[in-house]
Formats: structure tokens, C-alpha cells, sequence
């Protein structure tokens, strides 16, 4: 998969500044989608180029640089994430009253994710016609790489027009230099996580955060910030109280058998689905139902502890976690108590564990990272086989058929769903984890 987004030609029509200066027909494209083709509704053309000011896109890229990297989606939003988040994510933002494609993208800390959406709008001047079927995307650093192509011809065309003062080169300049420094680095990609601005977030929420990694390790904040930052319901000293209370007490032995085949596409969810089957046939069952007390064994947790499990379900955070001690004894903190809701989070902490074997936390949101997508693949292929789902439907893809599946498995009727979903047994052609609704 390739992002291409590039000036075609500089216009003609100048000024006497970079917004001006920089008219051009903008070409957008990502993967084999064309993003920019349009019908320019005065002229009554198909057009694969867009003519705007580069300028504000620029801009705009360099405003929200952080953010577009390292924020990821709210997948708990349902594909309808705030306004705050979509000024940040959207291109539209872009503004100045320029008619800019549908389109957003998105992080989850190993790719980025883009979207994009064809118009209709009679009224505007221009209807981008093309869309992309889902979701596509690309590398961190194909991104970067893109962006950075598109704002290194902007600053060329800037300095040949001899405006003195060039913006977007001395913005650039202020990202090269925080990207060069590690403790800055990393300072903007946890401010990002939590869905900040560069020095929006308060010196007392990212001096905590900042501690935290220091303590906690890198993989563990990454998880957490996007929970605790601008979005969360919970105050800092809370979280505090929060990972501090008593919790129930478990010590995994898990690990993949030493025959599990490698795989070339690293997608979280193929991954997750390997292992899930992995784990399902050490226990020599392979595609029947998993009863709780199995996955409790799994985890590690005594009959004793079990029991205490319900009584420990926090329900005031977004987040449930599992904190190792220097014994190796896991912690679990959990957040569910619906039975099958609690089913799919110990679901979620075998595989987080299978994921991050040697991580001090296990870390268990709805956001949408690379480790929390595996996670939520792992447990629905693990409590939901797709084999013995088929078996158990028996071609009866009706809403019964699916109830009583769901309560077969221990699943919810929604999981049941994305399983046959993603499996090419819905009615929904991608994965239902990455619909995007402007």
C-alpha cells in the first residue's frame, strides 16, 4: 500500500504570500484509490487533480503531526469520534475555505489507518467521486515519509517565489528537532496518546505520565495515556487510587506451542487467530465451548481468588489491568461483570499475555492500538471459534440462530457477528473494527 499526496503543477495565480503561492493541483492517492478525482461541477469534468492552496494542508499536517502518528482511534466511539479528535484526524480541517476530500487517518501505534468517503454535495464546486472500501493503510514510517515529501515540495515552491519568511520550513524545522531529541520524543508522542496538543496537557498530568513511563516501562503508558489523557473520565489521583486497590491474584504458564507456524502478514487479527487456535489445541479442545473455570486456569487463578473476582470489578474506568510483581504473580484488575462481558475480558488478558509474555503490565481498553486489537481477535477466536461456530449454526444464519450461538459459546450475540464477519460469512465485506463514519 502506497499514500501519495503531491503537487501535480503549481498554478499560475500567485500572491504575495504562501497561501498564494501555493495553488496547485493536488493529487491524493491511497493504494489504487484516487482520492482527488472529482466532477468539478462548474465545468462539468472529471478531474484527477483538485486545484486548492497546498499551504493549509500543510499546515494542517504539521499542526496535528504528533497527533495523526501516535493518537489512536476511540474505538469505543463506534466510528464516531468527537469533534476535538476529528479536527485533528480529518483533512477537512485543513479549511480556508477550500472544498478538501473526505478522508481521515488514524493510529494504532504500528500503522496508520485511512478512510476516505466519496461527496454529494449539489452545492459545492467540487464532488470527489472515489472512496475507500473500508479502511487501508500504511507504515509509520510510509506516512511520515509521504507527508514529508508533500510539505518538502511546498517549502521548495515557498523559497522560489523569494516570500522571505517560509513557514512550513521553519514549522518542519521545530518537528525535526523535537524528533531528534528522544526525551522530547517522547514527551509529544505520550502528550499525543492522550490527545493533546503540543503544551495543552497540564505540567502536572504529563509530569505524571512522564514518571510513569519512567517506572512502568514504555509499553505500559502507551496503553494507558489514551485512557487517562484528555478524554478520560478519571482524575490522576483516582487512576492512582485505582491501580492501587485490591485485586484478584493469578500466575499465568502459557505460552505458544514450539510448532506454531510463522506467518508473512503480521495483521494483529490473523496473528491473534493463529495463536487462539494454538492455545485452544494444548487444551485439546478445538472448537466446543470454554467454560469460565478454564480460562481462570489459564490465567492462573485459584478456585480461591476466583471468587473474589466479582467483588473486585471497577466499572469507574475505562481500562482493566493485570500488574506483575517481582514473584511473577499477576495482579488483575478488572472492569467487567456481565457474564459474557467478563468472559470476553479474561479472554482479552490470556491473549494480552500470549502478546506481551515479558511486559510488566497487561493492559486491557477500547482504544484502538495494534496490542489492544490483538487482544479483542484473540478472545473472540478463542471463546468463538470460527469452525465450530459454522458447525454449531449449521447453514441457520438467522438472528435466533445467532442468539443461540451466542449463548452456546458464552459470547455476546455482537461478537458472534464480527466473527462471521470477518470470517466472509456477513453481510459486511471488512472488518467491522475498522468502519470509519464521517
Amino acid at each position: 500500500m502506497s499514500l501519495i499526496i503531491t503537487n501535480k503543477s503549481w498554478s499560475d495565480i500567485t500572491s504575495e504570500d504562501m497561501y498564494g503561492g501555493t495553488m496547485s493541483r493536488l493529487l491524493i492517492s491511497a493504494g489504487d484509490v484516487l482520492v482527488t478525482e472529482n466532477l468539478n461541477t462548474w465545468s462539468k469534468s472529471v478531474e484527477p487533480t483538485v486545484l486548492v492552496s497546498s499551504a493549509p494542508l500543510a499546515m494542517w499536517f504539521m499542526q496535528n503531526w504528533w497527533r495523526l502518528l501516535y493518537e489512536p482511534f476511540q474505538a469505543y466511539s463506534k466510528g464516531n469520534p468527537g469533534h476535538n479528535w476529528r479536527m485533528a484526524h480529518e483533512l477537512g480541517a485543513a479549511n480556508h475555505g477550500y472544498v478538501w476530500p473526505k478522508m481521515a487517518f488514524f493510529s494504532d501505534l504500528d500503522s496508520i489507518y485511512i478512510a476516505s468517503a466519496s461527496t454529494n454535495e449539489n452545492a459545492q464546486s467540487v464532488r470527489y467521486l472515489n472512496r475507500i472500501n473500508g479502511v487501508t493503510s500504511v507504515s509509520l514510517a510510509e506516512f511520515e515519509n509521504s507527508i514529508k515529501a508533500f510539505l518538502n515540495e511546498c517549502i521548495d515552491r515557498v523559497n522560489s517565489l523569494e516570500f522571505g519568511k517560509n513557514t512550513i520550513k521553519e514549522f518542519l524545522e521545530v518537528i525535526e528537532a523535537e524528533k531528534a531529541d528522544p526525551k522530547m520524543a517522547a514527551y509529544r508522542k505520550i502528550e499525543a496518546m492522550m490527545g493533546f496538543d503540543p503544551d495543552e496537557a497540564s505540567s502536572v498530568t504529563m509530569n505524571w505520565a512522564m514518571q510513569f513511563r519512567e517506572r512502568d516501562g514504555t509499553k505500559t503508558i502507551e496503553e494507558l495515556a489514551p485512557v487517562f489523557g484528555k478524554y478520560g473520565k478519571s482524575s490522576i489521583r483516582s487512576v492512582d487510587e485505582f491501580l492501587e486497590s485490591t485485586g484478584v491474584f493469578g500466575t499465568p504458564d502459557l505460552s505458544l506451542s514450539n510448532d506454531v507456524a510463522s506467518m508473512l502478514d503480521h495483521t494483529p487479527w490473523k496473528l491473534a487467530v493463529r495463536d487462539a487456535k494454538d492455545i485452544r489445541k494444548q487444551l485439546g479442545n478445538d472448537n466446543g465451548s470454554l467454560d469460565e473455570k478454564t480460562l481462570f486456569n489459564l490465567l492462573g487463578v485459584a478456585k480461591q481468588e476466583q471468587e473474589k473476582w466479582d467483588s473486585c470489578v471497577n466499572k469507574a474506568h475505562m481500562v482493566s489491568v493485570g500488574i506483575r510483581n517481582q514473584t511473577n504473580n499477576i495482579k488483575y484488575l478488572p472492569r467487567k461483570l456481565h457474564p459474557f462481558a467478563k468472559r470476553f475480558e479474561l479472554g482479552r488478558f490470556i491473549g494480552d499475555f500470549i502478546h506481551e509474555p515479558t511486559a510488566e503490565w497487561l493492559v486491557n481498553t477500547d482504544m484502538g492500538t495494534t496490542r489492544q486489537k490483538y487482544q479483542k481477535a484473540f478472545s473472540a477466536a478463542l471463546l468463538c471459534p470460527i469452525e465450530g461456530l459454522i458447525a454449531f449454526l449449521d447453514n441457520d444464519y438467522s438472528d435466533e440462530a445467532v442468539m443461540r450461538a451466542s449463548d452456546h459459546f458464552g459470547v455476546s450475540q455482537e461478537t458472534v457477528t464480527s466473527v462471521l464477519n470477518n470470517n466472509g460469512y456477513g453481510d459486511m465485506p471488512y472488518r467491522v473494527d475498522e468502519i470509519y463514519t464521517f
